[in-house]
């Protein structure tokens, strides 16, 4: 790229007229720190990208090739160099070497890292310091993004690589995100609890069901759970198995690949259609976590429509429906 002269030359982005917000870094610092911590090299380059890097080529084959991508006739010849690769913006600038952008336009052309947002995985007395009162224990549960493609070297998530390689005892910068929801507090947790899960969508209902342990004479708890392997993939596993030895919580999982017949959360909500039934009429609480809108909407079909065909009267049935607790969290 040209730019190792002023690499380590301290800038002074208080200067700048305007800037992406959601940069985190001291207004003096160097290009390569801007670039280390900002600038989101592992994206997958944009149209618009490709065609501001065609602006700075010295080659006219690179030219040539780079405005190619941005045309609506060469659109799947796009989709397989950059989509369907999963191609980084590091990997088409090591394969376009005539391309020097200017250092000076680094904001106009290349994508800042974009924060990720985690849920908080445990809850109530859990996140009490185990050493400092003064202190808040914060656990994560974060799969770990590593994939192929057509290409020779692994994709891997940006965030989850980095959060599985820092040191113990690094310190991170993060933002709490308040998050206001009608199923917390004292009387939420007298009430039933269907909370339907996959993958690491567990994490919010974990809290949840350690906030609602805290409180006294907790209602009900239904945990619907649903992954690939139960011995890969069954997150928690004792601390739920001693749940339900207990008497606190009752638990109906769907591993999809254990069997032939794949299995999904929505099949054990239909099973279980009696139950939820009575649960509905009882002023329940319904979540539902994981990473698939498709999910979600399956399973409101699976608690909606066995509710549906059992309430015979269309007005009772909306009414008991339009005020029932359902509360999703989607990625």
């Amino acid at each position: 790229m040209g730019w190792e002269e002023v690499a380590d030359k301290t800038l002074d982005l208080s200067l700048c007229e305007s800037l992406p917000t959601n940069l985190y870094i001291d207004p003096k610092c160097t290009l390569r720190e801007l670039l280390l911590n900002n600038i989101d090299f592992t994206a997958i380059p944009r149209r618009s990208f490709l065609k501001n890097m065609s602006y700075f080529s010295t080659n006219p084959d690179h030219k040539e090739r780079l405005l190619e991508f941005t045309m609506t006739e060469y659109l799947d010849e796009y989709f397989d160099y950059a989509t369907r690769s999963r191609r980084s913006i590091l990997e088409v600038l090591e394969e376009f070497t005539s391309v020097k952008l200017p250092a000076e336009r680094l904001f106009d052309i290349f994508p800042t890292i974009r924060g990720r947002d985690f849920s908080i995985a445990n809850g109530g007395v859990h996140q009490n310091h185990p050493t400092d009162k003064d202190e808040t224990r914060i656990e994560l549960l974060v799969a770990l993004v590593k994939y192929k493609t057509v290409l020779r070297k692994p994709r891997e998530g940006l965030c989850s690589r980095y959060l599985d390689n820092i040191p113990l005892d690094s310190i991170l910068t993060v933002t709490r995100k308040p998050v206001l929801s009608p199923i917390h507090g004292p009387q939420n947790a007298r009430r039933p609890l269907v909370a339907i899960a996959t993958g690491t969508g567990l994490a919010p209902i974990r809290a949840l069901i350690h906030e609602r342990l805290t409180h006294s004479s907790p209602g009900p708890m239904h945990l619907f759970f649903g992954n690939r392997n139960r011995e890969a993939d069954y997150f928690f596993q004792q601390e739920l198995d001693a749940a339900v030895r207990e008497g606190h919580l009752n638990v109906f999982l769907a591993f999809s690949r254990d069997q032939r017949n794949k299995i999904y959360v929505q099949d054990r909500l239909r099973e279980e259609a009696k139950r939820i039934e009575e649960i509905i009429f009882n002023n329940g609480i319904f979540c539902v976590c994981g990473g698939s809108t498709k999910m979600a909407d399956a399973a409101k079909k699976a608690v909606f429509d066995p509710f549906s065909e059992d309430v015979k009267d269309i007005e009772e049935r909306k009414k008991i429906l339009a005020a029932l607790t359902w509360w999703q969290e989607i990625w």
